[in-house]
This record gives structure tokens, C-alpha cells and sequence, in this order.
């Protein structure tokens, strides 16, 4: 009864939005259509998820920039970050191309710091990973280039 009541108010709130031309999809289209959004829901924080994890190799990314060892940066670049966040980032774009785009952005941010305080750079590898990041952004470096 209480369920019954609830969903004729909702088509009477659409009702009205329409007539408003408010131009909004239906809040009883989606009460409706529960599996649609469930679905949205978990594609949504699978996509969460992929961009934490590839934030934290940014994370890394960054602490290689600030270390004091170029060496051993390179070679966790090469062999470990590099490919795992180009794996992670290409399923982000291939789940939703916008959002990657928007993220990379982020991360892009995050690697050169602010303008008042930009990232110190005492291994010298911050060119090399701004360059990285914006191959990946335009797709030219994917997760083939390191056997995936």
C-alpha cells in the first residue's frame, strides 16, 4: 500500500515536470527500471576503483620524480609503473573515454604540482613521465608496448 502510494506520487511529480518542460528523464521511469541503474551503479564504482589504482602509481610516479636515485627510478618506471598504469588507465577508457580523459587531466596536474610550489624534480625524470602520461592520454602508448 505504502509502495503503491509512494510510485503515484513520483508519476504525479513527472506529470508535472513535463508539463513544467522541465525536459528531465522520469524519476518513475528509473523506480521502474531498478536493474538499469544497479548496473550503472556497479560499472560506476568499477571505474572508481581502476582510477584509485591508477592513482596510486601516479602516487609512485611522483615519489620516483622527488627521489634521489634516477636509477632505480628508471627502473621501476620501466618494468613496474609504467605498464601497470598504462593496463589500468586503457580499462578506464575503454569503460568510459570521457572520464579517462578528465582523469588524465588530474593526474597530469597532480605529477607538476602547483604553479606557486611546482614538483621538484631531483631525479630528472619528471619530463619523462609528463611525456608517458600524455602518450597514454592520446593513446599512443597502451598496454601492448609492455606485452599485455
Amino acid at each position: 500500500m505504502m509502495k503503491m502510494l509512494f510510485l503515484k506520487k513520483i508519476i504525479f511529480i513527472s506529470c508535472q515536470a513535463k508539463k513544467a518542460s522541465l525536459n528531465e528523464k522520469s524519476v518513475a521511469d528509473a523506480k521502474k527500471n531498478k536493474r538499469a541503474f544497479e548496473e550503472q551503479k556497479v560499472k560506476r564504482d568499477g571505474i572508481l576503483g581502476l582510477e584509485r589504482c591508477a592513482a596510486e602509481f601516479v602516487n609512485k610516479m611522483l615519489e620516483i620524480v622527488e627521489s634521489d636515485d634516477p636509477e632505480e627510478g628508471e627502473m621501476l618506471l620501466i618494468m613496474s609503473v609504467f605498464p601497470s598504469f598504462a593496463d589500468i588507465f586503457e580499462q578506464i577508457r575503454r569503460s568510459d573515454a570521457e572520464y579517462a580523459k578528465h582523469s588524465m587531466g588530474h593526474f597530469i596536474q597532480y605529477v607538476k604540482g602547483p604553479k606557486n610550489r611546482p614538483s621538484e624534480d631531483n631525479s630528472g625524470l619528471l619530463e619523462v613521465i609528463l611525456g608517458f602520461l600524455e602518450d597514454v592520454a592520446k593513446g599512443k602508448q597502451d598496454p601492448s608496448a609492455f606485452g599485455f
